[in-house]
């Protein structure tokens, strides 16, 4: 495994880049304290967190006003490209 950029998020926001055109085949893991996230939206590797998307207890994206709710995990982050 390769490590990823430090900083990264999906829709560009915090200012931070977005994956470009040809990593959209691979996938990049995130590690919160050697846990693989999922549905990870940014996460900022040098601050140590992970913004996620939030699951209703039946597996489905929580919304709200149109929009999606996340959380953020704090700890020590890992992305890497596998």
């Amino acid at each position: 495994m390769t490590d990823a950029p430090r900083q990264l998020a999906v829709s560009g926001q915090y200012g931070f880049p977005r994956p470009p055109g040809d990593w959209e085949h691979r996938m990049i893991r995130v590690f919160v304290d050697g846990d693989c996230k999922r549905g990870v939206v940014a996460y900022d590797a040098d601050a140590g967190w992970v913004d996620v998307l939030r699951y209703d207890p039946v597996g489905g994206i929580m919304r709200l006003r149109g929009g999606f709710l996340v959380r953020r995990v704090h700890g020590k982050v890992r992305a890497v490209l596998p």
